[in-house]
């Protein structure tokens, strides 16, 4: 895993104070440059997706929100199914989830399952 500590470190500056905003932001686009097209481990993806997640929450920017956590939600259930996970062929995939992002998916469950209602009802 080569990217997620550099990427533990931006979520903690940010959450320290240490980074103002524009700093965050250049340096998540600046690691988002480097792991393109790169093969990543499904954790360091995970990561990247929360610290999208912030910076669309920064920017009041809902349907990015909401795309962080789609994806997110996707790539954690994709763990489990192996026959799912050549969609993803730049994704190494685990067996196993980091207990901050667990609790950052359990944290936000109510606005995913708000989305999951929302798209029932489309279909309806």
């Amino acid at each position: 895993m080569e990217f997620l500590s550099e990427l533990e470190t931006i979520e903690k500056s940010l959450f320290h104070g240490i980074n103002r905003k524009d700093t965050f932001l250049s340096k998540l686009n600046e690691i988002t440059v480097h792991m393109t097209n790169l093969q990543i481990e499904d954790q360091e993806y995970l990561k990247l997706m929360q610290l999208y997640y912030y910076k669309y929450e920064m920017e009041d920017n809902l349907p990015g929100k909401r795309y962080c956590l789609i994806r997110m939600h996707q790539i954690h259930s994709y763990q489990k199914k192996k026959t799912l996970q050549v969609r993803f062929p730049k994704l190494h995939f685990t067996d196993q989830t980091e207990e901050t992002l667990k609790d950052f998916l359990l944290d936000h469950e109510n606005l995913y399952l708000d989305l999951v209602v929302q798209f029932i009802k489309e279909l309806l």
